[in-house]
């Protein structure tokens, strides 16, 4: 089942480098950004494997990820579906 994470990142990764990485990868569905530092990533891989994806990637700095399951907010109408678990 696909899932979508929420991913914050600390200053410490240039999240202008995880971006290519998250599109080259075939482990990542979608992703998108609207928020500072941080990402909505839909996957099918567990929130501990996301986190290994991206720190074999980059390294071991501050991060936090968790799912998408009770929400509310003001984001782009668009981006509403993308919170639907598949």
């Amino acid at each position: 089942m696909v899932k979508t994470y929420i991913v914050v990142f600390s200053f410490e990764y240039d999240i202008e480098l995880v971006k290519p990485f998250l599109n080259e990868s075939s482990d990542i569905e979608f992703w998108f950004q609207n928020l500072p530092s941080s990402l909505f990533i839909n996957t099918k891989l567990s929130a501990n494997d996301l986190y290994t994806l991206i720190s074999n990637k980059f390294g071991q700095h501050k991060i936090f990820i968790t799912p998408v399951k009770n929400y509310f907010g003001r984001l782009p109408k668009d981006h509403w579906q993308h919170f639907k678990n598949k």
